[in-house]
C-alpha cells in the first residue's frame, strides 16, 4: 500500500479534508425566517448549525433504529427506521478503515472514527502514492456522501404546472399513467438549497436547475394571462 523507493509520491495534501469530514463536528449555514413580535415574516437570516461527526450520526441513527441499549434509545413504535442498506455500510465501512489501521501495525479500536483519525496520523510518517491516495480520497468521498444521503435524504415536491420543454400534465411508469411529471428534488438545510435544487420532467426526463422552469412557468402563465 504505501512505497518508499518508486513511483510518484504525495504529501496527504487533502486526506485530511476527507477524513475531516467524516470524524470532525459538522458546521453547516441554514437560511432561518426572521418574524416580527406579531408573527408576520420580515426577512430571512444567516445562521450556523453545528452536528456530529458523519460516522457518529450514522452510529446513533443505527442504533436508535433497532433499539440501541444506550439510555436514549427509544420505544419501537418511535424508532426512525433505517434500511438494512445503512447498516450494512457501517459495517463495510467499519470494516474497511480496521483493515486499513492493521495495515499499518494499528491495534484497532471499536470506534471507527478514533480509528480513520490513528490510520491518519500514521500515514504523515510514510510516503505514499498519488495511486493510493487518490483511492483513499475516492472511498472517504464515496462513504461521505452516502452517510449524508442516509441521513438527509433528497426531499421531492411535485408541481401542477405542465412541463415548458415536452408540455406533459401526465407520465407513464410500468404501464400506468400518473399527474404531475415535474418534479423538484431538494435538500431542506444549506444556505445553496435554491442553487443546489434541481427541476426535471419524468415524462421527456428533461432537467433544469430550478430557476430556469421556474421563468418559463412564469412566461406561459403571463402570455396566457
Amino acid at each position: 500500500m504505501f512505497e518508499n523507493d518508486w513511483g510518484a509520491m504525495s504529501e496527504h495534501g487533502d486526506l485530511l479534508e476527507a477524513v475531516d469530514r467524516l470524524t470532525k463536528p459538522l458546521h453547516r449555514k441554514q437560511l432561518q425566517t426572521v418574524m416580527d413580535p406579531d408573527g408576520r415574516v420580515v426577512g430571512t437570516k444567516l445562521i450556523t448549525l453545528s452536528a456530529a461527526p458523519l460516522l457518529e450520526q450514522l452510529a446513533e441513527a443505527i442504533q436508535s433504529s433497532i433499539g440501541g441499549s444506550s439510555a436514549g434509545a427509544t420505544l419501537a413504535s418511535e424508532r426512525s427506521l433505517l434500511d438494512t442498506d445503512a447498516l450494512q455500510r457501517f459495517s463495510i465501512i467499519d470494516s474497511q478503515v480496521r483493515d486499513w489501521c492493521r495495515d499499518l501495525g494499528l491495534v484497532p479500536t471499536r470506534d471507527p472514527a478514533a480509528n480513520l483519525r490513528a490510520w491518519y496520523v500514521t500515514c504523515l510518517t510514510r510516503r505514499m502514492t498519488f495511486e493510493v491516495e487518490a483511492f483513499h480520497l475516492r472511498t472517504l468521498s464515496q462513504w461521505a456522501t452516502l452517510i449524508d444521503s442516509k441521513l438527509d435524504p433528497v426531499r421531492e415536491r411535485e408541481l401542477d404546472d405542465r412541463c415548458p420543454e415536452c408540455e406533459a400534465t401526465t407520465w407513464w411508469r410500468d404501464g400506468s399513467k400518473y399527474r404531475h411529471p415535474l418534479v423538484v428534488r431538494y435538500r431542506p438545510d444549506g444556505a445553496d438549497m435554491i442553487q443546489a435544487a434541481r427541476a426535471s420532467c419524468r415524462a421527456c426526463e428533461t432537467s433544469w436547475g430550478v430557476r430556469a422552469p421556474a421563468w418559463e412557468i412564469e412566461q406561459r402563465k403571463q402570455h396566457a394571462a
